[in-house]
């Protein structure tokens, strides 16, 4: 008993879990079967209206109505129509769990977010800005040196003759410390006005291509400006290379429109 009771708690959270793609599953496979239930009931119903006219023009009636015709045929079209209700139950339970799932997802993430910001403020006061600057110079060389650049890949945007290093997006490019510091002073004017800015904006204005990610995430007035983190770094080949982090990463909407 007991290992029957295991099987069937890990098979309801199996299906708890993937809820979402079993519901939609169904939706898709249960379309698709009203079309075919639908298809096989219409040359009955077609049949059931051309007797009924036949016995009509025999009898000298009036021709049948289309009032009449849905009389005539309404329960021909039962099975596909409970199967489409179905189906649509089926699409809109599986959209409801996935707008939850992410409303949730995205509160876990607001308050990881607010901690870690904590954390970093404790940081600095317990240790000092000097001494955060060496961390945080320490962490851009490891990762230089964990994610070595590819001569090939690198990005020549036109905007100067530095090598670049964006930990976002994982790109190395060339452009110059004052262009990016405008830039991201011009963003900083508009995120004031408009409160949101997808990433992708942020990319733009540094010369680089739009990523999947940046037109979902972005950044948000309420958490702060757009703070650049510069550390000035060797690659593996010696050259020095700007490695640029965000002090405030980009984040989803807090608005359920956005999901």
């Amino acid at each position: 008993m007991n290992k029957i009771e295991a099987v069937v708690k890990n098979l309801g959270g199996v299906i708890s879990k993937n809820s979402p793609h079993i519901l939609t599953g169904l939706g898709c496979a249960g379309l698709v079967s009203t079309a075919i239930l639908t298809g096989r009931a219409t040359p009955i119903a077609i049949g059931l209206i051309e007797d009924e006219q036949q016995y009509r023009k025999k009898k000298g009636f009036a021709d049948v109505t289309i009032m009449d015709k849905f009389k005539l045929t309404w329960k021909c079209y039962i099975p596909a129509g409970i199967v489409g209700l179905t189906s649509i139950g089926c699409i809109i339970g599986a959209n409801t769990i996935s707008t939850k799932r992410n409303t949730a997802l995205a509160a876990l993430y607001t308050i990881s977010e607010t901690a870690f910001r904590d954390y970093k403020t404790q940081v600095v006061k317990q240790l000092g800005k000097a001494k955060d600057t060496v961390i945080k110079d320490e962490v851009a060389k490891d990762y230089l040196a964990k994610n070595p650049i590819d001569d090939s890949k690198i990005i020549f945007t036109g905007n100067g003759d530095v090598l670049c290093f964006d930990k976002l997006s994982g790109r190395a490019f060339m452009s110059s410390h004052e262009k990016i510091r405008q830039a991201i002073n011009d963003l900083n004017y508009e995120l004031m006005s408009e409160r949101w800015l997808d990433l992708n904006e942020y990319y733009s204005a540094i010369n680089l291509d739009p990523i999947p990610l940046g037109s979902k995430a972005g950044f948000d007035i309420d958490l702060g400006k757009i703070e650049p983190i510069y550390s000035s770094q060797l690659d593996e080949n010696g050259r020095p290379c700007l490695v640029i982090d965000l002090d405030i990463h980009p984040k989803y909407p807090k608005y359920t429109r956005y999901f």
